[in-house]
């Protein structure tokens, strides 16, 4: 896979660990949603998300239309929040990306896929300084195309 984000079009976002889990949001519809791994099934399509460029390597997600926030430590999705900024760098060595809050600072604040599975929401945390990384902070996209 090589460093191919693309703007403006619907991706699919899965971690980089071992199973057949994807990210996503439950489908029940409060004005705060849990940013969740989610295990594959066969006749369900995975959810997608938005990213929208706002500078080099930084984008707004959405997923449904709502913003993808980082609130104390989780990975939300949102009804009228303000767009969060994400630095989301491909990471060669990998062939995988990293998620990371935009900070001004040298550390690397991103999302942690959760490695137990009795929470399944997406963290933020530190990722780590490469060019080293943990599987739980990387992850896939698969660009959906149409004609």
């Amino acid at each position: 896979m090589p460093n191919n984000l693309k703007a403006d079009v619907e991706v699919i976002i899965t971690p980089a660990l071992p199973g057949n889990s994807y990210v996503g949001i439950p489908v029940i519809l409060p004005t705060l949603l849990p940013v969740n791994l989610i295990q594959r099934e066969a006749d369900i399509q995975p959810q997608r998300f938005i990213f929208r460029r706002v500078d080099l390597d930084v984008y707004t997600l959405s997923i449904h239309g709502f913003q993808v926030i980082e609130l104390e430590g989780r990975v939300f999705s949102g009804v009228d929040q303000r767009p969060q900024e994400w630095v989301v760098r491909y990471r060669e060595n990998y062939d995988a990306y990293t998620i990371t809050k935009r900070l001004y600072g040298p550390e690397e604040i991103g999302w942690i896929a959760p490695i137990d599975e009795e929470n399944p929401q997406i963290l933020v945390g530190p990722i780590g300084e490469g060019p080293s990384y943990p599987p739980e902070v990387l992850f896939k996209f698969e660009f959906l195309e149409y004609e």
